[in-house]
């Protein structure tokens, strides 16, 4: 039996992928989530997945379009559009929502559903149907819910698909959050699009929709999917590629507890200062979100009017800028330009992404206060040109050692640089 529940109309305080409910938020302990995203956009079409959620309070698993553009062109909330299947792992109910544009706020409608199953128990088929002014929502192919409102008529916006799955804390929605419940796994057989093709279609509604594609998930398609990492969603979830996985044929979101990071890539910064009047008493620093801002930890050296600093840094994603004397004076990135890391907020800060396994990263060298890479000398060759000091010598494990034969050991140097090397027993 289908038992419609209550309808919803709230309107959302922040921004989101998928819903934020701002309702009664609760601290706890940060999660590992997964998230996967098609590199394409669609305008219209028929959506399907065959998934199973996940179970326990506070957790949400998702499949669900999103315009993706709002937000990277700065036009959210103005262009905010979404399309959502989304269970909460609290409760056995599927919630079909539409998220609208709006001046200042976005704001969403919906019902939730009671399918006569749990949907954290077994696979089932969820069906997405969009067409100018209609969205259609069907399970295991029959039709539960139609949204052909004039306000429907806002989602015009190509959107791209989302999967995810993640731990909330709007306790009136999902309940309240319990880490000791981790790991939980969400788990997807495949997916489908139909392009929406009136009057020359062979299926769906009316036969409005062709069939364009389908992923089986024996593999995970790189050239169709991008795969969050090091992305946060709300206060609990930070997304991460290891946490996606294809197993037997199927697409497998872990949430876990994040793991003890003990990886360090050498990452250099450097800015040119020939262009700009240093006194020479003038020191420039490096400060950014893996330093927490701190003013005066890091200060950069002078190579012939460039100022260059490495550090080791984890796997993650950073914003940084340049000082100078602490905070007396500071270099932005050009508002807007390329190199604005999040061109849509009040900051203009560089920024950059480690990945995890990397080699070492030498960044582009930049003019104070500019985007384009302007380095006259070779940064490497400045950090080649310097007599590296060994800092402190690490086993395996990671802890410090003194140097004894019979062991692999890494040599960690001044200069961000770590070698490896293998102590023979041999004499």
């Amino acid at each position: 039996m289908i038992n419609r529940q209550r309808r919803i109309h709230i309107k959302l305080i922040f921004a989101g992928m998928s819903l934020f409910y701002s309702i009664c938020p609760i601290k706890g302990q940060n999660s590992t989530g997964a998230e996967i995203i098609t590199k394409e956009s669609f305008l219209y079409g028929r959506f399907e997945v065959v998934m199973q959620s996940a179970e326990s309070d506070g957790i949400v698993s998702s499949f669900f379009l999103y315009n993706i553009e709002a937000g990277n062109s700065c036009h959210w909330p103005a262009e905010n559009n979404e399309i959502d299947v989304e269970m909460t792992g609290n409760n056995q109910q599927i919630y079909f929502t539409t998220h609208h544009p709006a001046p200042v706020q976005p704001w969403y409608y919906g019902e939730n559903f009671y399918a006569g199953f749990s949907p954290h128990d077994t696979l089932h088929t969820y069906i997405i149907e969009w067409e100018p002014g209609v969205v259609r929502w069907l399970v295991d192919d029959q039709l539960l819910y139609v949204q052909n409102d004039s306000v429907t008529n806002d989602l015009h916006y190509p959107m791209a698909i989302f999967m995810n799955l993640w731990a909330s804390d709007a306790i009136d929605w999902v309940g309240v959050w319990d880490p000791s419940v981790m790991p939980r796994q969400s788990k997807y057989d495949y997916v489908k699009y139909y392009k929406y093709t009136p009057g020359n279609g062979n299926i769906g509604t009316n036969n409005n929709f062709t069939f364009e594609w389908e992923d089986p998930f024996t593999s995970l398609d790189t050239a169709r999917w991008d795969i969050s990492d090091f992305t946060k969603l709300g206060n609990l979830t930070t997304f991460r590629k290891s946490n996606v996985d294809v197993e037997n044929g199927y697409l497998k979101f872990t949430l876990d507890e994040p793991q003890p990071n003990t990886e360090f890539i050498p990452v250099t910064f450097s800015v040119n200062m020939n262009e700009y009047n240093l006194l020479p008493s003038d020191i420039v620093y490096l400060n950014g979100s893996f330093n927490n801002w701190c003013g005066n930890c890091k200060p950069m050296t002078n190579h012939d009017g460039i100022w260059s600093v490495t550090l080791n840094l984890h796997p993650e994603k950073y914003e940084f800028l340049f000082t100078i004397n602490v905070w007396q004076t500071i270099g932005y990135a050009p508002l807007g330009s390329a190199c604005d890391y999040k061109p849509c907020d009040e900051f203009a800060n560089y920024g950059l992404y480690v990945p995890a396994g990397s080699a070492a990263i030498v960044l582009d060298t930049y003019c104070w206060e500019q985007c384009s890479n302007c380095q006259s000398t070779s940064v490497t060759q400045i950090l080649q040109t310097k007599e590296k000091k060994l800092i402190n010598i690490y086993d395996i494990l990671g802890r410090a050692v003194k140097e004894e034969n019979g062991q692999i050991l890494f040599y960690l140097y001044d200069d961000g640089s770590v070698e490896k090397k293998i102590i023979s027993n041999e004499k």
